[in-house]
């Protein structure tokens, strides 16, 4: 059997190859404003006058108040005094209001980023990244169709071969993916572009 030593570069890493312009470009030239801009959510909240936890309850058949990590936290948090007649009052973050906060500031975040990746598609720079990776794509193409990379193995070999290529492939898979924490978001990106191609400019999944 004749087996290829030599893959041509796929369509997704060509695009990233043969920048600049691409997309890790394109993000450096329109960064992202910074979001995460200090905000005061503070309010007086109840705590625990033992352990100053927030988690406390007033009850009402004996009128005191239960610090709920003193009386059911871990054994270390646990205290014998976890009933006491009345609070203290300290200003805290509110915990409804920050993780309010959080899923705002997030929302708006990937809505620029969405925006700032159909903004990269309908540029120029972005026809002139496609145009060169295509370029990419035919050369290597040519090469690898002229079986100048290739040599004759027995078909257990080959196998064996194919194998390794795949499991290769996998743990370089993994390892792009440690490097690029938004690898998600460009694999939705991608999706979104081949919508474009085919008329429907909406992302796939959503």
């Amino acid at each position: 059997m004749i087996q290829h030593t030599w893959q041509p570069v796929r369509w997704r890493d060509a695009l990233r190859l043969v920048g600049p312009p691409n997309w890790e470009w394109w993000k450096e030239q329109h960064p992202l404003p910074d979001l995460n801009q200090p905000v005061d959510l503070g309010t007086t909240l109840p705590v625990c006058p033992h352990c100053g936890s927030h988690q406390v309850r007033r009850r009402v058949r004996t009128k005191d108040w239960v610090c709920h990590v003193g009386q059911c936290g871990a054994p270390h948090q646990r205290h014998a005094d976890f009933a006491f007649p009345e609070p203290k009052f300290e200003l805290r973050q509110d915990p409804k209001a920050l993780r309010e906060h959080k899923r705002t500031i997030r929302q708006k975040y990937l809505a620029l980023s969405q925006a700032r990746w159909e903004a990269w598609l309908k540029s120029p720079e972005a026809e002139e990244n496609r145009l060169r990776a295509l370029r990419l794509c035919i050369e290597e193409s040519k090469r690898y169709l002229s079986f100048a990379d290739t040599k004759t193995l027995c078909r257990p070999c080959a196998g064996r071969e194919d194998v390794e290529h795949i499991r290769r492939g996998n743990r370089a898979k993994a390892r792009r993916e440690e490097a690029n924490p938004d690898w998600s978001e460009l694999e939705e990106h991608e999706r979104f572009a081949e919508g474009l191609d085919t008329g429907n400019g909406e992302p796939s999944g959503s």
